[in-house]
């Protein structure tokens, strides 16, 4: 009997599978009865079934199609343009990995080798339903985001904007490192200010750092802190601005200005999320994100061996 723990389809989520395999039907009706399910065994009922309303998700067994896999893989495309927002399984009998691999290249979004598992297929299709609901929500959200005119402390709705706009909020709520690159004036500090805003840590410390206006004997000082005694001045131990940032947003700006053996101390930070203070023994562990920014062209100055510009 079919597994009662299983998740459950949204309403009336339309399923359709296209094989010539009997064994398919009764094991596929029992276990995803709660479906809107239709077994088609030819290609022109599948089309039907897509023209008359676009299926939640469809499997298509890739054997059946010409004169075998190879030819099946073809067609995915082809299924993928018909219906870019519904979920597309392949099924096939073959272990080829080259197969595998050519179905992904076709956004396939789940691949199945027979004899197949309908508790498994039930299972995952249910979890793939529920993500692409929620991608779908997201897209809508992101389009109405989108027609605005302005977006944190930044203003414009011309189509360059929007796609700034676009690009923000899609780094917004994820907490890896961010590269803003841009002109000197054009604003790439309220860019990040916009990033932090639309993200997690918005009531978090955001630490702003522009590294060309550190004198190079100073900036790592001033990155890493420093314990009392570790130098002539150093009468008090100071946490640095990486530590001030935890649990926040560290913004570098001008970070192409750091020397190489500046770079590689920081290296050490972004690899182990700990920073130990200059005199002092004890690494802590820090939260944060990165952002950065440059008016620097990095790939040149890699080119031609330059760490700082001059």
């Amino acid at each position: 009997m079919p597994s009662t723990n299983s998740e459950h389809p949204p309403a009336s989520a339309t399923f359709v599978i296209l094989t010539t395999d009997q064994s398919v039907r009764p094991e596929a009706e029992a276990y995803l009865s709660d479906y809107d399910l239709h077994v088609v065994s030819r290609w022109s009922d599948l089309i039907k079934c897509i023209e008359k309303k676009s299926p939640d998700a469809v499997l298509l067994d890739i054997d059946i199609i010409g004169q075998g896999p190879d030819e099946g893989l073809s067609v995915l495309s082809e299924l993928r343009s018909l219906m870019p927002d519904s979920l597309l399984f392949a099924l096939t009998r073959s272990r080829r990995k080259s197969l595998r691999f050519t179905a992904v290249d076709a956004t396939v979004d789940e691949y199945f080798v027979a004899p197949i598992d309908f508790q498994e297929v039930r299972i995952v299709l249910g979890r793939a339903l529920e993500k692409r609901a929620a991608e779908l929500e997201y897209r809508e959200r992101l389009n109405a985001k989108n027609k605005q005119q302005s977006l944190a402390e930044l203003i414009g709705a011309s189509e360059p904007m929007r796609l700034v706009y676009q690009t923000i909020q899609r780094v917004a709520d994820r907490n890896t490192t961010v590269m803003i690159r841009g002109e000197s004036g054009t604003g790439k500090e309220l860019v990040a200010r916009a990033i932090v805003t639309l993200g997690p840590r918005a009531d978090k410390p955001f630490i702003s750092i522009n590294c060309a206006a550190l004198p190079e004997h100073l900036i790592e000082s001033e990155l890493f802190g420093h314990e009392k005694g570790a130098f002539t001045d150093a009468r008090e131990a100071r946490a640095g601005h990486i530590e001030l940032g935890h649990g926040g947003t560290l913004f570098l700006d001008e970070i192409a200005t750091l020397g190489l053996s500046l770079q590689s101390k920081f290296l050490r930070v972004l690899e182990q999320r700990s920073v130990t203070r200059i005199g002092g023994n004890a690494a802590k562990k820090i939260d944060f994100r990165l952002i950065t920014a440059t008016n620097d062209d990095l790939e040149g100055m890699v080119r031609s061996g330059k760490s700082i510009p001059k």
